[in-house]
């Protein structure tokens, strides 16, 4: 607990580059006037802008799917219920220790929420360089039949 798996910084300097790869090709598509630079910038972006935006939707279901039992401890309940035993089984000895408040508490106290609302913004940045992108394509576009 309060440690982050390497793995976690590998994942996000491998999307960082991506995320760098992709406003390269829309730089420069855009510097060079290229529509296939800048088509393939928007789509890549919009995909990028719809895995972001089931990412951000996924830490906010993780919330949901915690593994607490009980408001404060297990002890609130008469019957332990299997949400809360690792086994998914009623029949645990050893149902999880930690109550949902304290869980939900650590979780936004945590990188959770924070990486939801950033995640949320950067989709709404890159929806909108989508859309200059089309523009500036379809710009290019009529530019070049004169």
């Amino acid at each position: 607990k309060g440690t982050i798996p390497t793995g976690s910084f590998v994942f996000i300097i491998v999307i960082g580059i991506v995320v760098v790869v992709i406003a390269l090709l829309g730089f420069i598509g855009a510097w060079k006037r290229n529509k296939c630079m800048l088509l393939t910038f928007a789509i890549l972006a919009g995909i990028l802008f719809v895995i972001e935006f089931i990412a951000a939707v996924l830490t906010f279901v993780v919330q949901a799917q915690l593994k607490c039992c009980g408001g404060v401890s297990a002890s609130d309940w008469k019957t332990v219920p299997a949400s809360c035993c690792p086994s998914g089984k009623r029949s645990c000895k050893d149902p999880y220790p930690v109550g949902c408040a304290e869980a939900t508490f650590d979780l936004i106290k945590g990188y959770f929420l924070a990486s939801g609302i950033i995640t949320i913004l950067l989709c709404i940045v890159e929806l909108t360089a989508v859309i200059c992108a089309c523009i500036l394509a379809h710009q290019i576009k009529t530019y070049e039949k004169f």
